[in-house]
């Protein structure tokens, strides 16, 4: 896939709150963690009112590409195979790669503390659900270690910052699960659900992507500038998907027939954009319509369900993508909850799936619908940097998906 190479090492407008030693302690235990979180200090809750609602330039394309060091395309294979090259190559863009670092420190705490406010907004008794407060309680805890932690000012103490963010990443592993526990407790969907948890996740996917644009940028890779590809074929992407998740989708049928999915489009057409983005909302869309096919096969009593057909067109500022199935369709009514957080929130709290985790198989294992919220996230990435993705059902005939990337602007903005 084009992205995992990028991800290994994961498998000044606020004020200064002072610093301790940064240092990655272990995890303490789930219960451990609710007294440690229950006793969590005003000035840390101040800081978190303070910080939530400074401003913060947004991400574009464009922003990322000048997010760490730049580096000679002749020199990457050189970089590559030779260890002392690329740690000599670090300590000559040593000024850059820890300004990098400095504006993670800045920027990180804020949407970290702009996601507490979320939860703490959450419409009805959401709140106070236990989930939500385990969560939130996680939040806090991240958001006093990242703080406490001194501004990073040369290599090491860069090395150090990243490795809190890596710890800090595995402690959030189950976050999304908390969430959708939570929201499928709930019996009814109150009003500006939606709004809330849609702010939740994009604060999330904005600090993925910045601080994996800050790790890429050190690892360069041909044809890349950090976690942004200059060359993105979406057809290469859709049929690699394909190709990964057939296996693991087979495997969950027990012997049912999975359908063929027809990919399409001119090979050589590509785009600068984020390929992890375009796995994540595909990874979706083609599930989606995987599972209507096979709805419709055994409707009809047959054996082969109809096939799912993706179709990649591209023009100068961007790519469209149609995916089809003839799973027999169904009302405007029906696929509209099929991206509604309260209509999808089935994923159990012991559920492994993530929509936006690093690793395909956490994303894509299992053919079933205990995968909450994931077109509505696929909807979040797709409108990240200005795009688009709709579904168009047609009753008795199918549905077709529509995905729109606008690919060359920086028409995003993350909350």
């Amino acid at each position: 896939m084009y992205q995992q190479q990028h991800l290994s090492h994961w498998s000044a407008q606020e004020d200064r709150i002072p610093s301790l030693p940064c240092s990655v302690p272990n995890p303490p235990r789930r219960d451990e963690a609710e007294v440690m979180a229950s006793s969590v200090g005003a000035k840390v809750l101040s800081d978190v009112y303070r910080l939530h609602h400074i401003p913060l330039p947004p991400i574009t394309l464009q922003a990322l590409l000048k997010r760490g060091p730049r580096v000679n395309p002749a020199a990457i294979a050189t970089l590559q195979s030779d260890p002392k090259a690329l740690e000599k190559w670090k300590e000559v863009n040593a000024p850059s790669i820890v300004m990098s670092a400095q504006l993670l420190h800045r920027e990180v705490p804020i949407r970290i503390a702009r996601r507490i406010v979320d939860l703490e907004n959450l419409p009805d008794e959401l709140p106070d659900a236990a989930p939500i407060l385990s969560l939130r309680n996680r939040l806090l805890q991240s958001f006093e270690l990242l703080t406490s932690c001194p501004m990073p000012f040369n290599l090491e103490s860069e090395r150090e910052f990243l490795a809190l963010h890596q710890q800090i990443r595995k402690e959030h592993a189950t976050m999304h699960g908390n969430i959708a526990e939570a929201v499928q407790a709930l019996e009814y969907e109150p009003a500006g659900l939606s709004e809330s948890l849609d702010n939740f996740y994009n604060s999330r996917i904005g600090i993925r992507m910045l601080v994996d644009q800050h790790v890429a940028a050190q690892t360069p890779t041909p044809g890349f500038t950090g976690i942004v590809a200059d060359k993105c074929s979406p057809v290469r992407i859709a049929q690699d998907i394909v190709d990964k998740v057939k296996p693991m989708w087979q495997d969950s049928l027990h012997g049912e027939q999975l359908p063929e999915i027809r990919v399409a489009g001119e090979l050589d057409a590509t785009y600068r954009y984020v390929p992890q983005h375009i796995e994540i909302i595909f990874t979706e869309v083609f599930k989606n319509a995987v599972l209507n096919s096979i709805r419709a096969a055994k409707k009809t009593g047959t054996n082969t369900p109809p096939p799912v057909t993706v179709l990649v067109s591209g023009g100068p500022h961007g790519v469209c993508i149609k995916v089809s199935d003839l799973g027999g369709g169904m009302t405007r009514s029906d696929a509209n909850e099929l991206s509604n957080y309260w209509h999808t929130a089935t994923s159990p709290p012991a559920s492994a799936y993530d929509p936006v985790a690093d690793v395909l198989e956490r994303r894509a294992s299992g053919l079933d619908f205990s995968d909450s919220f994931g077109l509505r996230i696929a909807k979040l990435y797709a409108k990240y940097f200005g795009g688009e993705l709709s579904l168009m059902p047609m009753e008795g005939h199918g549905v077709d998906a529509y995905i729109y990337m606008n690919c060359l602007t920086g028409a995003s903005e993350v909350k």
